[in-house]
């Protein structure tokens, strides 16, 4: 086991290349960069898309009021038949940066040639035939094309030229923008946004970084305190008090912790006391087959030859199997009190008719002593619910025990009374030939007491042990047994046992039981 731990730990220290990207603080970091990177890089392609419609529609109204403005300075020019200021106008229009105008007359209501700047139909320009017939049909209009005829992207406006005098439409004023002129200012705000961007995402990847570990350090922890557990080492803790779903995790691994440590002590406990049960039991049974076996080899060896002496052998020898016989069955009892699937076959009982049968019972033994045993009861019925043989034999252990010890010609007093408690689950029922029991609400208070030699203030705690005995002479023949047996009966009627004792002063007992009675 200690080898297997320390190769387990080593392989811990040294991560692999493999290892480290297996690791939860790697694929954390990496989920949270790609998924940072793709919403950066959608976020961008968005922006850009959206940026440059914008930008292409603002231009556009931008350049229909230039062209709205061309137009009513040249319907001016036209009404005052004006031909000495308006060829100054055009050269002022020739230079103008970045956009081209073309002024065009309406082939239905022509205006003087002279005052067109450029000959051209949408027959040679059919990329922008629908704007001549909007221009020509009174309406404004712009497109966003790609002009095969000058090889390059354009924005073309159309303005209808209208007479103030006639209110004709004259012609058209068309004003045009090579695009790449704007693809140049979306390159730049591209550009800007992908610098951006990277910036962000340095500081998300940093703030990644940290997110990430602090997450996977807990859990880092968690993972080493699990490995000593599972090297049993039980004294392991996170010690980790943060909240959330991973304090909760490392508040159950804590507390897994705590739990197997008292299992591992419970498990020492029950192996120590399964070992001193062993040898409890071999030095119980070690006396009397040492005894049978040495009577047996001696009337075997024909030595004794005297009738008498060979009763008093097998005489020896009987009551040394007896003995035995006494222990095993104890040991029986025992078993089976403790075992949580044996089930006693209980019934209502009457306490009062049990003592009744102890007393007839145990009288002889009182007798030899003169002991005087002296029996109260509140009432000459007084039901619990009960195995009748398991509480006769665990009242009989008590009684037994009170004689036993008791000084000649003491007393016992023996009583049983009632009081009202709380917290009794009324509703308990049980039914026996027709008649229904359920619990009174009362309780059933029993009390054995002796004045003999009592019990010691260090010996008190011990006396329900299995093969406890003290040295006293009274108590040579006993299993260690008998008390034992008492307190789980007692458990399995759900009952109290309390104990009571000083020092050459006697001893009392008390029990305590729910009563029953008739519905």
């Amino acid at each position: 086991m200690k080898n297997d731990s320390t190769v387990k730990h080593a392989m811990v220290k040294k991560r692999t290349l493999k290892q480290i990207i297996h690791s939860l603080f790697f694929i954390m970091f990496r989920n949270y960069a790609m998924v940072v990177v793709a919403f950066a890089i959608l976020t961008g392609l968005i922006f850009v898309q959206l940026y440059s419609r914008s930008a292409i529609e603002a231009n556009k109204d931008l350049l229909i009021k230039q062209a709205e403005s061309i137009a009513k300075r040249v319907s001016v020019f036209v009404d005052d038949e004006d031909y000495i200021t308006y060829p100054s106008f055009l050269e002022v229009l020739e230079e103008l940066k970045n956009i081209d105008v073309w002024i065009i007359a309406n082939p239905k209501s022509p205006m003087p040639k002279k005052y067109t700047n450029i000959d051209v139909t949408k027959e040679n320009q059919p990329e922008i035939a629908s704007l001549f017939d909007s221009a020509f049909a009174g309406e404004s209009g712009a497109v966003d094309i790609h002009s095969d005829t000058y090889g390059a992207n354009y924005i073309f406006t159309s303005v209808p030229i209208i007479s103030t005098k006639s209110n004709k439409i004259m012609g058209a004023v068309f004003v045009n923008q090579i695009s790449e002129s704007q693809n140049i200012i979306i390159n730049r705000s591209f550009t800007i946004i992908v610098i951006s961007t990277l910036i962000a995402l340095l500081f998300s990847l940093i703030f990644a970084v940290f997110l990430a570990r602090k997450l996977s350090h807990p859990i880092s922890i968690m993972r080493k305190t699990a490995l000593r557990l599972a090297d049993e080492d039980y004294e392991a803790h996170t010690n980790i008090t943060e909240g959330g779903e991973l304090g909760e995790l490392a508040a159950a691994i804590d507390s897994l912790s705590d739990r197997l440590k008292e299992a591992d002590n419970e498990r020492k406990n029950l192996e120590q006391m399964r070992l001193d049960f062993f040898a409890n039991v071999s030095h119980e049974l070690r006396t009397p087959i040492t005894v049978v076996r040495a009577y047996s080899e001696t009337l075997l060896d024909g030595i004794i030859e005297d009738e008498a002496t060979k009763a008093e052998y097998y005489d020896k020898m009987l009551t040394e199997c007896k003995s035995m016989e006494r222990l095993v069955g104890d040991l029986l009892v025992l078993s089976k009190m403790q075992n949580p699937d044996f089930v006693l076959e209980k019934e209502p009982i009457n306490l009062v008719q049990v003592f009744s049968d102890i007393l007839r019972g145990g009288s002889a033994l009182a007798r030899e002593k003169n002991v005087k045993i002296n029996f109260t009861t509140a009432d000459e019925v007084l039901l619990m619910y009960g195995d009748y043989d398991r509480i006769r034999q665990m009242f009989m252990v008590i009684v037994d025990n009170a004689i036993k010890f008791s000084n000649d010609n003491g007393d016992i007093d023996i009583t049983i009374n009632k009081y009202c408690a709380s917290g009794i689950d009324s509703e308990f029922r049980t039914t026996l030939s027709g008649d229904t029991y359920i619990n009174s609400g009362y309780k059933l208070f029993v009390s054995i007491r002796d004045n003999g030699v009592g019990i010691s203030e260090s010996e008190l705690p011990h006396i329900f042990e299995k093969f406890y005995k003290s040295k006293l002479r009274q108590n040579a023949k006993g299993s260690g047994l008998g008390l034992a047996i008492a307190r789980q009966i007692a458990l399995k009627h759900d009952g109290s046992t309390e104990v009571e004792s000083k020092k050459g002063e006697g001893t009392k007992f008390k029990f305590e039981f729910n009563e029953l009675t008739l519905e």
